[in-house]
């Protein structure tokens, strides 16, 4: 292996890619599996629909994704991480459609009691990584994406911290990684930063939306992840939003919180970062910011599959910052490694995985 070949695999270690395809054999999926392996992505993340082009992705019942896993890893390498958005209430990947269960939202009173069999479900079919519970305070009712939803657990930051800590516990149970999500809180923002980037200087409160997360780590010595979101705040950054920000994702979040578990980024495929930075220079900023992850789920109107990313990551391996980027990426990938290891150290559920 050549330099560059090192240095390509090292910064696509930081990546989690989503993909096209159900079963072994479907072009896309064989596709993008090859542009995953060139580059030694880290991970996947599965979606039940394609927004695209429209129809079914990834999901057809609990038997295909179970066969989908396994096979990802027989490509990939055992170590990679399969990925999912599975909060319950509208943001569910796994439907009943599909066989799952129908697990409720946020919003709804029993949701925090349907976590463990959520969680388990998840572990059951190879799912190593779960991005929820959403922990965003419900500022504005009227937030497009968070509020409007029923994504959140309540307006009050306690009530929040009570809600999710019993999610995070089930996850942890069964084997699969929590991630809290969208750091450093998206429930006071106006815009969808899947459409835009929001920005929250004039509506987000210290006070109120890090108190989630200063006391879930408080009181959760658990292995842990974050997500951090495309979240513009001036007076934390003035020019580069949460995801991209080293301000807030080291300086924040890792140093004043003290947080030392894994960080990832919101899909780079969102408008909130693209329509003001290119793939290639979201990537850079992210892993510069101190993201452990690089989540693009190519699964967008921009059209963007494995293939483009692994473009996109040549070139960077190829330009003069690629060792000190391979370098943060090596470096999140020992992170990455020891969270990971807990997790399935600490599962005791029916599904997990060893």
């Amino acid at each position: 292996m050549n330099t560059t070949d090192g240095l390509l695999r090292a910064i696509g270690g930081a990546l989690v890619l989503g993909i096209r395809g159900m079963r072994p054999g479907d072009p896309g999926l064989e596709e993008d599996l090859d542009a995953c392996a060139r580059v030694g992505c880290r991970g996947v993340i599965l979606f039940d629909r394609d927004v695209g082009v429209g129809g079914a992705r990834n999901i057809e019942s609990v038997g295909q994704v179970r066969a989908l896993c396994d096979y990802v890893r027989e490509r990939l390498g055992a170590g990679t991480l399969v990925c999912v958005d599975q909060e319950g209430g509208h943001v569910r990947r796994l439907r009943e459609t599909h066989g799952f269960g129908a697990w409720p939202g946020a919003d709804e009173t029993p949701a925090e009691f349907a976590w463990e069999g959520l969680t388990n479900e998840l572990a059951s079919v190879g799912i190593d990584v779960n991005f929820a519970p959403c922990v965003d305070v419900d500022v504005n009712s009227s937030c497009p994406v968070i509020g409007a939803l029923g994504r959140s657990y309540g307006g009050d930051w306690a009530t929040v911290v009570q809600r999710a800590e019993r999610s995070v516990r089930a996850h942890v149970e069964a084997g699969v990684l929590p991630v809290l999500k969208h750091f450093p809180g998206h429930g006071s923002a106006g815009t969808d930063s899947h459409m835009d980037l929001p920005d929250i200087t004039g509506s987000w409160s210290r006070d109120r939306e890090l108190a989630v997360y200063r006391r879930l780590f408080e009181r959760l010595d658990v292995p842990l992840g974050v997500m951090t979101g495309h979240l513009l705040h001036r007076g934390l950054d003035d020019r580069l939003p949460a995801s991209l920000s080293r301000a807030v994702t080291t300086g924040l979040l890792r140093e004043e919180l003290g947080f030392d578990g894994l960080v990832a980024t919101d899909s780079i495929d969102m408008e909130g970062v693209r329509a003001g930075w290119s793939l290639e220079q979201t990537i850079s900023l992210a892993l510069h910011a101190g993201a452990d992850l690089v989540v693009h789920a190519c699964n967008s109107g921009r059209a963007e599959h494995a293939p483009d990313i692994a473009e996109a990551i040549g070139a960077l391996a190829s330009s003069p910052g690629a060792p000190s980027l391979a370098a943060m990426a090596w470096d999140a990938r020992e992170r990455v490694d020891a969270v990971m290891r807990s997790v399935r150290a600490g599962a005791s559920g029916p599904g997990a995985r060893g």
